[in-house]
Order: structure tokens, then C-alpha cells, then sequence
């Protein structure tokens, strides 16, 4: 009863750890080494994703925190279990590393979630055109033209913004307002023309 005891504590005291490095070493000091379990970690003190009880000769696979997932428990002389393919996920959790596919846990499966861009799907940009989307954004924005700040509404800036585009020479397709490929009065004029009727 007294070694029931002292394992639970033991086992408690692992889990309180803030990594594995720790969870390590006191597993480490508090046990005495044989026939415990060590926690295996990489270099970075995170939880190995396979971990395996020598004495038992039993392997399983843990989340990022260390926690068995379920299921995995394998004897050592039936194979090892498949750890690099375990989903390791929780549900609800989302990961947006790419935001054009981002992924949700359901019930405890990586499920791709279906992102509808506007001009994916033949939307029109009406009075405007679509830019690309900027890092970390999936869809393009829907730009007005002469709103060559993005700001969302054409006014004077961007009127200043035209004329010194105009002086240098510069072309941007969101204020070619006229759509004959070059920036111009004429340009300017239709940009003045939209400010003054908004």
C-alpha cells in the first residue's frame, strides 16, 4: 500500500512539472533509477512524442504536455506504436499556420475547414478591383478604385496620392480610373469627380 502511494505521489509530482526537462529530473532524483519511469525529451525539453517504460516494455505516444493519448499503449514485443501520426490534437483547437487552410480538432481529428474566397468564385469587384491578400490573410480584399491608400473610402488623400504618383511618373492600377493603362489628369478628374458625389 505504502509503494501505491508513493508512486501516485511521484506520478503527480511529474505532471506539475513546467517541461519535460524538469519532469525528467525529478523523476530522476525522486525514484532511484531502476525499474522507473524517465520521461524522454528532446533537446528543447519538450516531451518526446514516443514514450517508453523499460521495465514494463510498454511504449505510447503523448500530446505537446506529456499526456498519454489514448489507445496508444503498446507492449514493446508487438512493435512500437505510430507516434509521428497520432493527431495530438484537442477538440476545438484551431491551427492557423496556413490561413488558407486552416484546420480544426473535431473529435479529436485535424479537419480541414473550407475557406470561400469571393473571387474564387467569380464574385465581382464592382467599382473596384481585387488585390492580393496581404501575409497571413487567405482571401484578396475587394478595392475600390481611386483608393489607392486602402483606407476603405476615396477622398483627398488619395487625390494627393494620384498627383504625386502623376508627377513621378508612376502607374497603379487601382486609380487608372479611366482604364487606359497610364495615370493622367483625366484620372485625377474622375478621382475628384467620385470624392465630390460620395
Amino acid at each position: 500500500m505504502k509503494n501505491n502511494i508513493t508512486i501516485i505521489i511521484f506520478f503527480f509530482t511529474m505532471l506539475m512539472a513546467q517541461d519535460c526537462c524538469e519532469a525528467q529530473s525529478i523523476a530522476e532524483n525522486e525514484c532511484g533509477g531502476i525499474g522507473c519511469y524517465i520521461p524522454q525529451c528532446t533537446d528543447e525539453c519538450e516531451w518526446e512524442f514516443m514514450q517508453c517504460w523499460n521495465s514494463t516494455g510498454y511504449c505510447w505516444c503523448v500530446d505537446g504536455n506529456g499526456i498519454e493519448i489514448e489507445g496508444t499503449s503498446t507492449p514493446s514485443w508487438q512493435g512500437y506504436p505510430d507516434c509521428e501520426n497520432q493527431n495530438n490534437c484537442i477538440d476545438g483547437e484551431i491551427n492557423l499556420d496556413n490561413p488558407c487552410n486552416p484546420i480544426e480538432c473535431i473529435d479529436g481529428e485535424w479537419i480541414e475547414i473550407i475557406i470561400d474566397c469571393a473571387e474564387d468564385f467569380g464574385v465581382p469587384c464592382n467599382g473596384g478591383i481585387y488585390i492580393s491578400p496581404p501575409e497571413g490573410q487567405c482571401c484578396s480584399d475587394c478595392i475600390s478604385y481611386g483608393d489607392i491608400n486602402m483606407d476603405t473610402s476615396v477622398d483627398v488623400l488619395d487625390a494627393i496620392d494620384v498627383v504625386t504618383l502623376i508627377l513621378y511618373g508612376q502607374y497603379n492600377e487601382i486609380v487608372d480610373m479611366n482604364f487606359d493603362n497610364t495615370l493622367n489628369v483625366l484620372d485625377l478628374i474622375e478621382i475628384i469627380d467620385t470624392i465630390i458625389n460620395l
